[in-house]
């Protein structure tokens, strides 16, 4: 099943608002320069909103939270498959 067909309305919007696909899977090393992508992509934004590497895994965790809150269990074992290594735990 698809990700985007199991969130509500709202999530949809949100999710897929000023989503852009790149054509180039980018590899993170590790947890460090994923979270810094995180704070990279939201640049205006990131001092105030992720101050620190906890702040960006509390937002992190909080997605999942609302995630697993309307996305089935093979779903997200998907998600994690799709998820280079050194990362992958972090989508629980």
């Amino acid at each position: 099943m698809n990700l985007v067909s199991q969130l509500p309305m709202i999530l949809k919007g949100i999710y897929v608002d000023g989503w852009k696909i790149s054509p180039q899977q980018k590899n993170h090393d590790g947890v460090p320069e994923f979270l810094q992508e995180i704070r990279d992509y939201l640049s205006r934004t990131a001092e105030n909103d992720f101050p620190d590497e906890q702040e960006v895994l509390n937002g992190l965790f909080a997605v999942m939270r609302v995630l697993r809150n309307y996305v089935d269990e093979g779903e997200m074992e998907d998600i994690r498959a799709q998820m280079p290594r050194a990362i992958a735990p972090l989508f629980v």
